[in-house]
């Protein structure tokens, strides 16, 4: 992916996800670059989202995401799956990775 400006890409994981507002989620993200970071997602719960399916628990992401200099805020834009780790598992390690995640939150 190519990135400008404010634009940055970052690899990570989805550890957890909440929901913001009508249409909108904050999802915690750890990459091993930035650490854990949050992010907001505008619009990916809406009808018509082409995000649907992408940012579930524990999937593998390269993010494309804005970074403003005078907020805190990182704002997801776009991104490429490259693996999900939570459905490609039996039920138990699929348990195991959600509370490994819940204890590094």
């Amino acid at each position: 992916m190519v990135t400008t400006g404010r634009e940055r890409a970052i690899r990570g994981i989805i550890l957890k996800k909440v929901l913001y507002r009508e249409t909108s989620l904050i999802l915690d993200f750890f990459s091993r670059s930035e650490g854990r970071v949050s992010m907001l997602a505008k619009g990916s719960r809406g009808e018509k989202s082409r995000h649907t399916g992408l940012l579930e628990l524990l999937n593998e992401l390269e993010a494309v995401v804005y970074m403003n200099r005078e907020s805190s805020w990182i704002i997801f834009k776009s991104a490429e799956l490259i693996k999900s780790h939570l459905y490609e598992v039996n039920f138990q390690t699929s348990t195991l990775l959600q509370a490994a995640a819940e204890l590094y939150l």
